[in-house]
């Protein structure tokens, strides 16, 4: 399985290795998120960036050797069908067109506050201020409204939805914000602690 997104790479990562990494045949790896792959571009068959580091990265995941001993790509990112994920489209579909058999699985999104969820936990002593609605940027309670839905739905498999497994009745006040050991959904209001992100994997892996 390779985990490939943005920043938030890293949290599909620790939520499925939380939840499936005792699967003796589950070999996962990371990426290392496209925030660094900037212009990206086809050219005769092959992704282009202007950035060297990714640039590396590209070439090595498109070896013809590494592109068919993947058999999942679990799709980590923010606000995963925002208008601003064209780049992380053309790698999934260039994916999808080199090996058709490729699964590919969308980690749904959550929720981003306003403010860093610490602002919100240091103001009220609690983390439930990081989940009203006057505090939230965004919430995925609806995925099919989103700009990109329609596309990455094209050649997905699966969808994770972090909203159903979350919150109650899709509702934002309802949506867990810390562990039972209190520790907070996300600090910074986009990407989520470790322990969090794991809680989360057990949970799904438990459904």
């Amino acid at each position: 399985m390779l985990v490939l997104g943005n920043s938030t790479e890293v949290d599909g990562y620790n939520f499925i290795k939380a939840g499936f990494g005792e699967e003796k045949d589950l070999n996962v790896i990371l990426f290392g998120s496209v925030n660094q792959c900037a212009d990206l571009r086809e050219v005769s068959g092959r992704l282009l960036t202007s950035m060297e580091e990714c640039q590396k990265r590209l070439d090595a995941l498109f070896e013809p050797a590494m592109v068919s001993s993947l058999d999942i790509v679990l799709y980590s990112a923010n606000n995963p069908y925002g208008a601003n994920k064209g780049s992380l489209l053309k790698i999934l579909q260039k994916l999808k067109l080199e090996h058709p058999k490729i699964q590919i699985i969308t980690l749904g999104g959550y929720v981003n506050t306003k403010r860093p969820c610490a602002y919100y936990v240091n103001k009220t002593n609690s983390t439930d201020a990081c989940a009203l609605p006057e505090n939230v940027l965004y919430f995925e309670d609806d995925a099919k409204t989103l700009p990109m839905f329609a596309q990455f739905r094209a050649i997905e498999s699966h969808y994770i939805d972090r909203v159903d497994l979350l919150c109650k009745n899709r509702v934002l006040q309802t949506c867990r914000t810390r562990t039972e050991e209190g520790i907070p959904v996300t600090y910074d209001g986009v990407h989520h602690s470790l322990e969090f992100a794991e809680m989360s994997g057990r949970l799904y892996e438990k459904k």
